[in-house]
């Protein structure tokens, strides 16, 4: 049995339009960000690329695009570095998956 896999855009693109070809609106929301603050509690941004992919697509598209891993940054420089290793689990050395904690903050 053979599996085709395809690229992260071409799920996007099929996502919007199969949402729009029964009825509903697409909206393409950037993935959270892994956690990235300095010494300084300034977030590490890098938009190059998942981020960056999920945008096009939805300018290609003409898709709303609602920018999540920038949103979520600027939370966290509001927060602070000691409040954001918190959110993460099993430890703050963790860097992709929070626990309930920071979820939570996420959604907010």
């Amino acid at each position: 049995m053979n599996e085709t896999v395809h690229t992260f855009g071409w799920y996007l693109r099929q996502f919007v339009k199969e949402t729009r070809e029964q009825g509903g609106a697409p909206v393409i929301c950037s993935l959270t960000p892994r956690k990235k603050l300095n010494n300084e509690d300034q977030f590490q941004r890098d938009s190059t690329t998942h981020v960056a992919w999920a945008l096009a697509i939805a300018k290609e598209t003409e898709t709303l695009f609602v920018d999540l891993y920038e949103i979520i940054a600027r939370r966290f420089e509001t927060l602070g570095s000691e409040k954001v290793d918190s959110l993460y689990v099993p430890t703050p050395t963790e860097k992709l998956h929070s626990g309930w904690d920071g979820a939570v903050v996420n959604a907010e």
